[in-house]
């Protein structure tokens, strides 16, 4: 890979969930001139402890990240933008436009002029119930309907990118349901944390009594693909999903049968507050990352669902 030590490494959202497999896969590399950005106000000890082992330059508030680019852009070689408010039944609009779409306009806006890579987090979660599809050809974009603040901000992020043909000078990312080891987002932890933890605290995990069926995404695999997208030349908004789709139930099982047991957990409604607002079903349409993937020859390729899950608790356990 083509990356100097001289090489800077800005990351928003440094000390969350994706942002740690990206360090780590960097650091892999030897590659340690890496600052970090994130909001001081929201930090809890589980994003420390994320941080653990890894190897960075510094971690900084959000609150000067504007600054620190303009007198750093001439170092900074690609800013992954991962930072975000992700959670999906907030009811703060200003929180959301202010942090996931005000913030990532001036992102773009900047590194397309400063010429530095940018790289950043989409969501699946655009493409609301999913019943016209995930389809992330541009033409199609128009007819999807979000179900929640969070995916609206997203949305109309990616909307920026595509009215402002910004598409040939960034690479965009719609991930589809990620999980790996974090306990950083307390309720929106991922469905393999949840369980693992409900078995060590022994209880029963609840999963909802109606059809869950995901595209889930292994955060590493996430990360390994940034990483190896900093030295490509690749560029659009597209899917991030393994196009296959796993039940939370089956979930459940990969993470008992991991750690030697029984499954146990019971089924509940979904709550009212999710009615209407819950994506049932999720899968990657994945023609333009394969695309993508063939014609700048990456070498990724997905973690097998049952393989990124005991890695996962492999991880859990430590």
């Amino acid at each position: 890979m083509n990356l100097s030590a001289d090489d800077l490494i800005v990351i928003t959202g440094g000390a969350g969930f994706i942002a740690k497999y990206v360090i780590r896969e960097l650091n892999k590399l030897n590659h340690t001139n890496i600052i970090l950005f994130d909001r001081y106000d929201l930090l809890k000890k589980e994003n420390f402890n994320n941080l653990a082992g890894l190897k960075f330059s510094s971690l900084e508030s959000s609150d000067v990240l504007e600054e620190f680019l303009e007198v750093e852009k001439s170092r900074i070689r690609c800013l992954i933008h991962l930072g975000a408010n992700s959670s999906t039944t907030g009811m703060d609009a200003k929180d959301y436009l202010i942090n996931n779409y005000e913030l990532s306009k001036l992102l773009v806006d900047f590194c397309v002029e400063e010429k530095i890579r940018f790289i950043y987090a989409s969501s699946a979660s655009i493409y609301g119930d999913g019943c016209l599809g995930f389809n992330d050809d541009k033409d199609q974009f128009e007819k999807y309907r979000p179900l929640n603040l969070y995916a609206w901000s997203k949305y109309l992020f990616d909307q920026y990118i595509l009215e402002n043909a910004l598409e040939d000078q960034v690479l965009g990312l719609r991930l589809f349901n990620v999980f790996g080891a974090d306990r950083s987002k307390e309720q929106m932890r991922c469905i393999v944390t949840r369980v693992f933890d409900s078995i060590l605290e022994n209880k029963t995990i609840e999963i909802f009594n109606v059809q869950s069926d995901r595209d889930f995404v292994f955060a590493g695999d996430v990360a390994r693909f940034i990483v190896e997208s900093i030295s490509k030349k690749s560029h659009g908004i597209v899917n991030f999903g393994t196009a296959k789709t796993t039940s939370f139930k089956q979930m459940c099982e990969y993470v008992y049968a991991t750690v030697g047991l029984e499954s146990n957990f019971n089924t509940i409604p979904l709550p009212d507050h999710l009615i209407g607002k819950y994506q049932h079903v999720t899968q990657s349409n994945p023609k333009l990352l394969n695309h993508m993937i063939d014609k700048y020859k990456y070498r990724f390729h997905f973690t097998p669902i049952r393989e990124a899950v005991e890695l996962t608790v492999k991880e859990l356990k430590r």
